[in-house]
């Protein structure tokens, strides 16, 4: 083999030969030395290594590798490879492509994309994108975006959002969210809830349950219900109904009703009526009413008065008394007394006694007479 040596002058940029060389020759492999320490190359067949310092290379036919220290790179054309142990990157221009057994990366620019067999991702900054057919998911750090078609959803940890039109869904577990605009519903199997500001409504079937802070309303067809802790009311039409355990309050206008089993109170004001099945009990403050039918009766402490329209009765214990406009009747046992003013009338059978306490003597002259 003959070999031609250029002056230093001579030596045109970007060939690997330049000063003076000395060459050796052992069969088919052959050895440069450069004497300046610069280039290194060795020739074994079709491959040609050099050396720059820290870097080798090398060429085989087309291609041209490099090395620097763990990395290897490889040039053909406009694409250039390289390699840090298990990845391999390649480069087409702005592109870096990159790959990791299955995983194939591509990079342009801020933009990162990368490939496991049938999804696509693609990294812009915090956000990582990725597609799998017909849905495309983000992910901007806690978030987990992703699309099918017009509905977008969204992932935030265990709730999952998402879109369909003006409409936005959540999902809690069992609970399914939606909201349109500023109202917001969910769902809890057969429940439907849904807030509008304070209220909260929630139906299950034919029923409709809202809430307003403290209160619980649900209605049932025309009946309206409403719980404020242990009391429920509820309203038909004008009548409104309270229930506290055992008691069941009916309100229309100003009366008021309230049932313990058979009995049925109301009021109307001052007055607290009862009412156990014929009889119709009332209190005004101090005193008790009742009536059976056409007997009024009332109670003021010991007394218990009883009046049959024109007559009025009432007992002290022993004693019954009776009075019919002016006249008062008093009986004990067989006698019956009875006062006009001021004289006070007994009799006893056929006789008929009366007193003016004013004057005894005159009683008692009157009696001899």
């Amino acid at each position: 083999m003959s070999w031609v040596v250029r002056p230093p002058e001579t030596v045109k940029s970007g060939e690997f030969f330049s000063v003076s060389y000395s060459v050796t020759a052992t069969d088919s492999f052959y050895h440069w030395a450069v004497e300046n320490h610069i280039f290194s190359h060795r020739s074994t067949g079709l491959l040609v290594y050099w050396s720059t310092g820290l870097q080798g290379y090398w060429s085989t036919g087309l291609q041209v590798y490099r090395s620097t220290g763990l990395q290897v790179y490889r040039s053909t054309g406009v694409l250039v490879y390289w390699s840090t142990g298990l990845l391999v990157y390649r480069s087409t221009g702005l592109l870096v492509y990159r790959c990791t057994g299955l995983l194939v990366y591509r990079s342009t620019g801020l933009q990162v994309y990368w490939s496991t067999g049938l999804q696509v991702y693609r990294s812009t900054g915090l956000q990582v994108y990725r597609s799998t057919g017909l849905q495309v998911y983000r992910c901007t750090g806690l978030l987990v975006y992703w699309s099918t078609g017009l509905q977008g959803y969204r992932s935030t940890g265990v709730l999952v959002y998402w879109s369909t039109g003006l409409l936005v869904y959540r999902c809690t577990g069992l609970l399914v969210y939606r909201s349109t605009s500023l109202q917001v519903y969910w769902s809890t199997g057969l429940q439907v809830y849904r807030c509008t500001g304070l209220l909260v409504y929630w139906s299950t079937g034919l029923q409709v349950y809202w809430s307003t802070g403290v209160l619980v309303y649900w209605s049932t067809g025309l009946l309206v219900y409403r719980s404020t802790g242990l009391q429920v009311y509820w309203s038909t039409g004008l009548r409104v109904y309270r229930s506290t355990g055992l008691l069941v309050y009916r309100c229309t206008g100003l009366l008021v009703y309230r049932s313990t089993g058979l009995q049925v109170y109301w009021s109307t004001g001052l007055l607290v009526s009862r009412s156990t099945g014929v009889l119709v009990y009332w209190s005004t403050g101090l005193q008790v009413y009742w009536s059976t039918g056409v007997l009024v009766y009332w109670c003021t402490g010991l007394l218990v008065s009883r009046s049959t329209v024109v007559l009025v009765y009432w007992s002290t214990g022993v004693l019954v008394y009776w009075c019919t406009g002016l006249l008062v009747y008093r009986s004990t046992g067989l006698q019956v007394y009875w006062s006009t003013g001021v004289l006070v009338y007994w009799s006893t059978g056929l006789l008929v006694y009366w007193s003016q306490s004013v004057c005894p003597a005159l009683l008692w002259l009157r009696h001899v007479s």
